[in-house]
């Protein structure tokens, strides 16, 4: 029997691509399609080693591990929710090959069904999972990449322009401003003792917190999920998303 290996490799390919960003979409993220492909591109190369003459040991439990941490930690960055999304990845797979039923299916057959489990978790259960959505802020000229929970209880907005107001977590104080948690915290303490330019005050209501201050900052530019959001970003004297999927909370625009 003839086995065209570029039709194969394209094929891994190209489901491992669907299943590695179904499984951000299912974990609530959005996928990083550049590194989705990276890490499929890879899965795909390891299909194909492990079918040439003196490499078969690869085909070995040990070694499917070691290629599926691989791929996910490419796929998905070097972070603790890499483990839930690698576990999503398999069992998405499992529940492709429960689709395809007989692995003699053609070439079509097979990336339809990963096009459909891919669907299944980006249209099919939105609501099962939190949205998180890409953020990208230009300050001085410089563009800081992040991500945001939607929080559809976030409400504030600017009282001076009436428009949006995107909270970005105490860690990310450190890296735009140079402020640590404790100084934004005491956001008057911080202006007189750490004066920024266009650095102002922002009033804000929670539960428990009915008469707040943030530091408040206008951006050069904000875009949320690729649409332009305002340019008013304001820092949380707590923690949000402790770095993990995202470091910032969004309503609104979206």
């Amino acid at each position: 029997m003839r086995v065209y290996w570029e039709l194969l490799m394209l094929l891994n390919f190209a489901v491992d691509l669907l299943l590695l960003m179904g499984s951000c979409r299912l974990s609530g993220s959005v996928p990083r399609v550049g590194f989705c492909c990276l890490g499929a591109a890879l899965g795909a190369v390891y299909s194909r080693v492990c079918l040439l003459p003196g490499f078969s040991f690869l085909g070995g439990w040990v070694w499917r591990i070691v290629s599926l941490a691989v791929v996910s930690v490419v796929s998905f960055g070097l972070r603790r929710s890499t483990v839930r999304k690698c576990c999503l990845f398999v069992f998405l797979s499992l529940a492709m090959c429960g689709l395809v039923g007989d692995e003699r299916k053609g070439f079509l057959t097979v990336l339809l069904c990963g096009l459909a489990v891919y669907l299944l978790c980006r249209i099919g259960l939105p609501g099962s999972v939190a949205r998180i959505v890409p953020v990208e802020l230009t300050m001085q000229g410089r563009k800081h990449h992040l991500q945001a929970l939607v929080d559809t209880g976030n409400m504030l907005t600017d009282p001076l322009t009436g428009t949006q107001v995107l909270v970005l977590g105490a860690q990310l104080g450190k890296t735009l401003l140079g402020l640590e948690q404790p100084q934004l915290e005491d956001p008057v303490g911080a202006m007189e003792r750490n004066p920024v330019k266009g650095m102002r005050l922002l009033p804000y209501s929670s539960v428990g917190n009915h008469r707040g201050l943030m530091l408040a900052l206008a951006m050069d530019q904000v875009r949320i999920n690729g649409k332009n959001a305002g340019r008013i970003v304001a820092f949380s004297p707590q923690f949000i998303g402790k770095g993990e999927d995202y470091q910032a909370l969004t309503g609104g625009i979206v």
